[in-house]
């Protein structure tokens, strides 16, 4: 790898996305994936009319990925860690959410200067990453530099890249892989500095992107490149290591949601209803032949490499080795990950494995180019190859162009590409240079026009309508709103994206969600709890008004009955919640529970009370609650934030001040300076107890997992520097005696 591919693999990586996007690029157009609220009666005016509806593989990147960008931009600026989210549900962690990514070095930019075009660059950056480490990829793996483009460009700007541009997560660990695949190589290679160069992309990875994803492209990585090493039993202990060390560099992230998880809080994203739908048709006859369509001259070449002689150079042989490994994995996981019963089933969606099959795909299309060049694609082969590409066209281009609207420029384009490969294998002289220029440039021209067809910039709605403005100028946190709807992108002001004017919403989309948020609202009358999200399709039950939720926003044909209304337009209807219960409450009535099972079922008795402000389920003893019982006192919220509440009270008697926010063991409270228990109070929310007097209470998130991360991070960070300038010192100290 020299300098020069180092240049010319950024540029080309600028090319591809000043090719595919060019208004974007430019900062003309936003890609923030406003489109999976086309269906929102809030947001459907700013759609233009007679647009067709864009087809949005996931919802999650408008629900979850951008509200968590932007609120993680807003805590960093103000010099504060990412950790809790208090807008969605009744607060959640942010940072132990993991799959987010709010710590992602990608959105640096965005960090630094939060906008819709920012994101869009950021989103365009890990095309510029995927194309650029595909490129070095190749050339690593002994590839021209044609052939090399070739790679890049199918890889860079394929279906799976296109298919999953709305999710910044699952794109940048599709990004990362060639990266941290070039790492594993140096470790093979045995070059100074490899094992920590591999650790740190595999670091960087987990900061980036899903924590599933970023484990199968530290496994991916040590696949392909252990491969070409052979069965070296050290080779791979320091592949192994590496990884190893890579995790430990992302303790910030790793070990606060692996501690979410143990300490029981959390309910992940395994059930039999998820699994199933990862088996469903959204996965086997939608996405995945879509992430399979790599255009028609990568399918020849990457097929017709599969079927060539055992005459080729050792680079060649490993590469091939390491591709059908890949293959081999990709399919393993695949089936493990559709057919075993949760939690192993519901774990990893099979679409995860996928881009290992890309990847090796387009390494082989590269090493297939080489073989055109050098005459070895002949006779039989060339034949079985193009057998096999024909059934790979048939099965993933032509029903992915189902989804693309039947876009007939990119049929002429995949014929020309073909027709390309024929002239090549038939006209050698065309195998110099020209008419392999032309067979980059044909599947180029393919996958750039499909490629923004899918991600189609031009179905775009806006963000700024007028009900969404209506919801801006409503009172912001601590008060909460509620949207109605059956559906996450059918709902009136779709989950989540009331962060985006730190507005809390009872409802939620999320893959890791605090077991007590669910287990309450599932007492909800009107609520409906999935594995990933939370939606409401009425608000008649008091524990709306407990919630504090403060204003609906629903169509108007939905709107509660009786309830003022606080703004009205054509679609949507926004209304004042009369019943709804301020956000800190001090009750009188203090039941004792055992447990969270024994607190859902007394709270489960008093639902319907008429009293139920003042009563109140406390996980905590008799003896405890015996001299809280005053409840003569009054309190008020004076700051809040997203990991720091502080509270003013004032007592007559020793009573219990309750604040209806999920409680979380990593939130510690203190009373006049000193540290004061808080007890888990109505299954949900945080109790705690004061004294007579005026008091200040300060509630802060400060979860052990956290700091136990920084302290892994920061451990692996100093044996890798002392590991490398140990690892190097013999050999300085060698060339100075020679």
């Amino acid at each position: 790898m020299s300098r020069r591919d180092l240049v010319l693999s950024v540029v080309l990586g600028l090319l591809c996305v000043a090719g595919a996007f060019p208004r974007a690029t430019l900062g003309r157009e936003s890609l923030v994936p406003t489109g999976a609220l086309v269906g929102d009666p809030v947001f459907k005016d700013t759609f233009a009319k007679g647009a067709p509806e864009r087809k949005v593989w996931d919802t999650s990147g408008m629900l979850v990925h951008y509200p968590a960008a932007v609120l993680a931009a807003a805590e960093l600026r103000t010099g504060n860690v990412p950790l809790w989210n208090p807008y969605v549900g009744a607060g959640t962690p942010l940072l132990a959410e993991a799959h987010s990514a709010p710590l992602s070095p990608f959105l640096v930019p965005f960090w630094l200067a939060p906008s819709e075009r920012s994101y869009t660059w950021f989103l365009l950056l890990r095309w510029v990453v995927a194309v650029s480490g595909a490129f070095l990829l190749a050339r690593t793996m002994g590839t021209g530099r044609l052939a090399a483009a070739l790679s890049a460009v199918t890889y860079g700007a394929g279906g799976l890249a296109a298919a999953r541009f709305d999710l910044p997560t699952e794109g940048t660990a599709y990004a990362m892989l060639p990266l941290c695949t070039i790492a594993a190589l140096l470790v093979v290679g045995r070059r100074p500095g490899g094992v920590a160069l591999h650790a740190l992309s595999v670091g960087v990875t987990l900061y980036s992107a899903h924590p599933e994803l970023a484990a199968l492209a530290a496994l991916g990585s040590i696949l392909i490149a252990g491969c070409t090493a052979g069965p070296d039993g050290r080779t791979w202990v320091r592949l192994f290591s590496g990884a190893a060390l890579g995790v430990g560099l992302g303790g910030v992230v790793v070990v606060p949601l692996l501690s979410f998880l143990l300490d029981g809080g959390a309910s992940y994203k395994t059930d039999a209803k998820l699994a199933g739908m990862f088996a469903s048709d959204m996965i086997y006859f939608r996405a995945v032949p879509t992430f399979l369509r790599l255009g028609a001259v990568p399918l020849l070449l990457s097929c017709m490499a599969f079927f060539t002689g055992r005459a080729e150079a050792p680079t060649v042989m490993a590469a091939r080795r390491a591709a059908w490994a890949t293959v081999a994995l990709a399919a393993a996981l695949f089936a493990v990950q559709s057919l075993a019963p949760p939690p192993l089933g519901g774990l990893v969606p099979p679409r995860y494995s996928v881009f290992l099959v890309a990847l090796a795909m387009a390494l082989l299309s590269a090493h297939g180019m080489d073989a055109l060049r050098a005459g070895r694609l002949e006779g039989r082969v060339a034949w079985k190859g193009a057998a096999v590409a024909a059934l790979a066209w048939g099965g993933c281009d032509a029903l992915a162009y189902l989804r693309l609207h039947r876009l007939p420029d990119v049929w002429v384009g995949e014929i020309v590409g073909a027709v390309l490969v024929v002239a090549c294998l038939a006209w050698p002289r065309l195998r110099d240079g020209i008419g392999r220029a032309l067979l980059v440039g044909a599947t180029a021209v393919s996958l750039f026009v499909s490629a923004s067809r899918t991600v189609a910039p031009s179905h775009q709605g806006s963000l700024s309508s007028p009900a969404a403005k209506a919801i801006g100028a409503l009172p912001r946190a601590p008060a909460r709103l509620a949207g109605l709807g059956a559906y996450p992108d059918r709902a009136a002001m779709t989950p989540n994206v009331a962060t985006l004017v730190e507005m809390g919403d009872v409802r939620a989309v999320s893959a890791v969600f605090p077991v007590r948020y669910r287990r309450f609202m599932a007492l909800v009358d009107g609520a409906k709890t999935q594995a990933t999200w939370t939606l409401l399709n009425k608000v008649g039950s008091p524990l709306i008004d407990l919630l504090g939720v403060s204003h609906v926003v629903s169509r108007p044909d939905k709107a509660p009955s009786g309830w003022p209304i606080a703004w009205r337009g054509d679609g949507a209807v926004i209304t004042k919640n009369p019943s709804a219960l301020p956000r800190v409450l001090v009750p009188t009535d203090l039941r004792p529970a055992a447990g969270p099972v024994h607190a859902e079922e007394l709270l489960r008795g008093i639902v319907g009370s008429e009293r139920l402000a003042e009563v109140a389920v406390v996980e905590a003893s008799e003896s405890v609650l015996a001299g809280l019982k005053g409840g003569r006192a009054r309190a008020r919220i004076v700051e809040y934030h997203p990991s720091r509440v502080v509270i003013e009270a004032w007592a007559e008697a020793p009573s219990l001040i309750v604040l209806t926010d999920t409680w979380e063991s990593g939130w510690h409270a203190r009373v006049d300076g000193l540290p004061s228990p808080m007890y888990p109070t109505d299954l949900l929310f945080r109790g705690l107890g004061i004294r007579t007097g005026h008091h200040r209470i300060v509630m802060e998130y400060r979860p052990w997992g956290f700091r136990a991360g920084v302290l892994l991070t920061a451990g692996t960070s100093v044996a890798l520097v002392v590991g490398t300038v140990v690892a190097r010192w013999p050999a300085r100290k060698r060339r100075t005696v020679g």
